[in-house]
């Protein structure tokens, strides 16, 4: 997926604000934005996931995994929870239990993102 965040203002000012002190933080505050955004997406899943025993519930609220600097994933044990994906697109009351919280992380990834770099600018 391609993200463009745009930078308004004037330029020359935010050439001389530059520094690796404040670039270096920037991308910590969008790090830890992107782990919000992973974590708020499996907390959504998990509320809207069909529930039996509880187990895809439970996989699926400590799913997100944060694997490196702005590199986060949502991780599921498909071998404990075999019906995961089935569930999603054939389930009669829950369908697209993951289907849609992805989709409304993919329209607030930008926004959320352009508020963290606008901040530190």
């Amino acid at each position: 997926m391609k993200i463009r965040i745009k930078l308004g203002g004037d330029i020359r000012r935010l050439q001389n604000d530059i520094s690796a002190a404040k670039v270096t933080k920037v991308i910590a505050d969008v790090d830890t934005e992107l782990g919000e955004l992973t974590k708020d997406t499996t907390q959504k899943m998990a509320n809207r996931a069909p529930v039996d025993t509880g187990l895809l519930k439970n996989t699926i609220s400590d799913s997100a995994h944060h694997a490196g600097a702005l590199h986060w994933q949502i991780l599921a044990n498909l071998d404990t929870v075999p019906y995961y994906w089935r569930q999603n697109f054939e389930h009669k009351n829950k369908r697209y239990y993951v289907t849609i919280p992805v989709n409304e992380a993919e329209m607030e990834i930008v926004p959320r993102l352009q508020r963290v770099v606008d901040k530190a600018w």
